[in-house]
């Protein structure tokens, strides 16, 4: 995991995190084509479809979709 100075993500995690939810995004147009973008609505089909991958192709849900670590996070991926 790479932290700046900040204490943001870097700009390849962003823009991973952007993809995703332009994707689930994307998805929810075919279904409901005049919908708006609601982030309450991508992050159900967000979290659904990162389950599927760390359930059924060990994906890690940090790889998936990054987000910065608190402090006790980041100690307890160490050990």
């Amino acid at each position: 995991m790479e932290f700046s100075k900040e204490e943001t993500l870097p700009e390849y995690q962003i823009a991973q995190q952007d993809y995703i939810d332009n994707t689930c995004f994307n998805l929810l147009k075919e279904f409901a084509p005049d919908c708006d973008w609601d982030i309450g609505q991508i992050s159900i089909i967000r979290n659904a479809l990162i389950d599927v991958f760390m359930k059924f192709h060990e994906k890690k849900e940090h790889d998936l979709y990054p987000w910065l670590l608190e402090p006790e996070e980041t100690l307890s991926s160490l050990s």
